[in-house]
C-alpha cells in the first residue's frame, strides 16, 4: 500500500527532523536492531507524538529533556499495515512466529524480539514501511520508514511546516 501523510516526531529543540544520521547511533527500539539496521519512527497524530515523548520520559526519566514536535509530510510504497490482522497472521507465519498481536505493543525482551523477526521478514520483502499500533497510545498508529531499502521513485519526504517546543 502507499502512504501519503503528514506524520510526527519529536527530536532534541532545533534538530532536524530528517536527520537520518542520528538514527542509527540510537540504542535498539522496537522496530529496529543496533548495528543492522535503523528506521525512523513516527506517530500518525501530534497526540501519537506526544505519547510516544510521555512514554520515553517515563521510562527514560530526566534524560529525555525539552523537545520539540514537528511535522514531516510523506509519501511512501510499498508499506505493509500491521494493524491489520491479515497482514499480521500472514507475516507472522512467512517470519516463522506465532501470530501474537499484544506483542506489537507490550514492553520487554520478549515482545521486542517478536517485533524485530516481523521487521526483518517485511524488510526481507521489500517493504519500506510499516504501518503498526502505537505501544505509547491506544488508538494511535506510528508509521516506520526503513530508509536503506528505499528505491529513488518510492519515498518522497520533506520538513512539514509545523514545529513547537515541549519542555519537561
Amino acid at each position: 500500500m502507499k502512504v501519503a501523510a503528514r506524520v510526527w516526531r519529536h527530536v532534541p529543540p532545533g534538530a532536524e527532523p530528517l536527520h537520518l544520521g542520528r538514527l542509527f547511533r540510537f540504542s535498539e527500539g522496537r522496530w529496529n536492531v543496533r548495528g543492522e539496521y535503523a528506521c525512523l519512527y513516527t506517530a500518525l497524530t501530534r497526540d501519537g507524538a506526544l505519547g510516544e515523548l510521555h512514554k520515553a520520559r517515563a521510562e527514560r526519566g530526566s534524560i529525555v529533556g525539552p523537545r520539540d514536535i514537528a511535522s514531516i509530510d510523506i509519501e511512501i510504497e510499498p508499506v505493509l499495515d500491521l494493524r491489520d490482522a491479515g497482514n499480521l497472521k500472514a507475516l507472522s507465519s512467512a517470519a516463522g512466529v506465532a501470530y501474537r498481536p499484544d506483542r506489537l505493543v507490550a514492553d520487554g525482551k520478549t515482545a521486542y524480539a517478536y517485533c524485530h523477526r516481523l521487521a526483518k521478514e517485511a524488510r526481507r520483502q521489500g517493504y519500506t514501511g510499516l504501518l503498526v499500533p502505537s505501544a505509547a497510545v491506544s488508538g494511535e498508529s506510528n508509521l516506520i520508514v526503513y530508509f536503506d531499502i528505499v528505491a529513488p521513485k518510492q519515498i518522497v519526504v520533506d520538513n512539514g511546516p509545523d514545529r513547537e517546543r515541549v519542555d519537561p
